[in-house]
């Protein structure tokens, strides 16, 4: 009869309602999962943010216009955590090993502290950067690795920065150490990078900087300071 019919109806719209409202209410559930998710990293992020920009004005405090003897294997050691933060804050999820290879004789170094935090953390966030390229495109048995070594030879130091990134074609090194040459995409590299990075080092510090590389490969940077302001050849 007609009652039952709509009884029958009426049933059947109200599971379909009861449906669409659990269905409505996973749905709720997993988008405010993931905006928690999301909410979590922004705050991570931030932290990490937060904790290298206070890092560098604290080196800003501690007189880096001015040369002076620094431990040279921490002032490495401190950029080199620095830059690893930075890179994990740009790339979620970005993993490397990282070798240390500091010459305990080494001692302290006259230089520019601040000057010279800015190459390393430069020297090492482009390897960083060469690393992840590689890794986007890589095999699953690829194994990211970036080694810092620091020597003292003969009155002078010897910082390299060693990763087995995408590597450096021939162009690129003729030309790398130009002001605003860049390779990476826009937005992502002010192209300045490299260029203060060897004035830093062979203009104010009389020192030298050198790159090695084979594509899809490596690339090793090699500086060398006098180990002593003026000591220079």
């Amino acid at each position: 009869d007609e009652i039952g019919t709509l009884a029958l109806r009426f049933n059947e719209m109200a599971g379909r309602i009861q449906d669409a409202q659990e269905t409505l209410e996973a749905e709720v559930a997993e988008l405010a999962a993931t905006l928690r998710g999301n909410l979590a990293r922004v705050v991570q992020h931030g932290k990490r943010a937060d904790s290298i920009v206070r890092n560098m004005l604290a080196h800003s405090r501690e007189g880096g216009g001015e040369r002076r003897g620094v431990d040279f294997n921490a002032l490495v050691d401190e950029a080199l955590g620095l830059a690893f933060h930075g890179a994990r804050a740009e790339r979620p999820g970005f993993n490397t090993a990282i070798e240390r290879r500091f010459d305990p004789a080494l001692g302290r170094v006259e230089l520019y502290p601040q000057e010279f935090m800015r190459v390393v953390l430069n020297l090492v966030g482009n390897g960083f950067h060469a690393i992840a390229a590689r890794q986007a495109g890589a095999p699953a048995g690829f194994q990211p690795q970036l080694r810092v070594s620091t020597r003292a030879a003969g009155g002078k130091v010897e910082l390299r920065v060693h990763d087995n990134g995408v590597g450096i074609d021939a162009a690129t090194r003729a030309r790398m150490f130009e002001p605003f040459f860049t390779t990476k995409p826009a937005g992502e590299g002010t192209g300045l990078g490299l260029s203060l990075s060897h004035d830093i080092v062979v203009q104010q510090h009389g020192g030298t900087i050198d790159v090695e590389s084979r594509q899809g490969e490596f690339t090793e940077i090699i500086v060398t300071l006098p180990q002593q302001a003026g000591s220079g050849g």
